[in-house]
């Protein structure tokens, strides 16, 4: 999957973190609509469900993805 490969390269490129008191470097979280583009009413609510995706990846921890 395109979004694993993404943390991966995230991962190795080591971003320093200098506001983050949890981590030296940046981590990445990454939130996936997918669907037709008849499945949705708008491009908000798109934009809607690949927001919850994100947030649904926060919860599971540092780098993570999650597809909705």
């Amino acid at each position: 999957m395109l979004a694993a490969e993404v943390l991966k390269q995230w991962q190795e490129s080591a971003v320093p973190s200098e506001h983050s008191p949890d981590s030296k470097v940046l981590s990445c979280s990454i939130g996936i609509c997918q669907g037709l583009a008849n499945e949705f009413d708008s491009i908000d609510d798109m934009i809607r469900r690949a927001d919850e995706a994100l947030y649904c990846a926060k919860k599971q921890g540092r780098a993570s993805h999650v597809a909705a």
